[in-house]
């Protein structure tokens, strides 16, 4: 109704056409400004998420190499945290 209000009673009238002009630009470019916000802003969040995910899996690999198993395997509970086995 606020679009049929503007753009066909408000535009028949005896504006000028500049005002008209902006009337009917200013709309559009903002709802293409939007469109194009959206759109890179899912395409950074896929390529984040992509790198992230890299990311961890190389640190994993790395992390599997730097921890010895029988020294994480020793740890029993909290009070272990602090002796020697955890001091690598």
């Amino acid at each position: 109704m606020g679009v049929y209000i503007l753009f066909v009673k408000i535009m028949d009238r005896f504006i000028s056409i500049i005002i008209k002009q902006i009337a009917a630009i200013i709309p559009v470019t903002i709802v293409g400004f939007i469109i194009v916000y959206v759109a890179t802003f899912r395409m950074m969040i896929a390529r984040i998420d992509r790198e992230i995910f890299s990311e961890l899996l190389s640190l994993v690999q790395v992390g599997v190499k730097m921890i010895d198993g029988d020294d994480v395997d020793s740890l029993r509970s909290n009070r272990d945290y602090h002796t020697d086995i955890r001091r690598w």
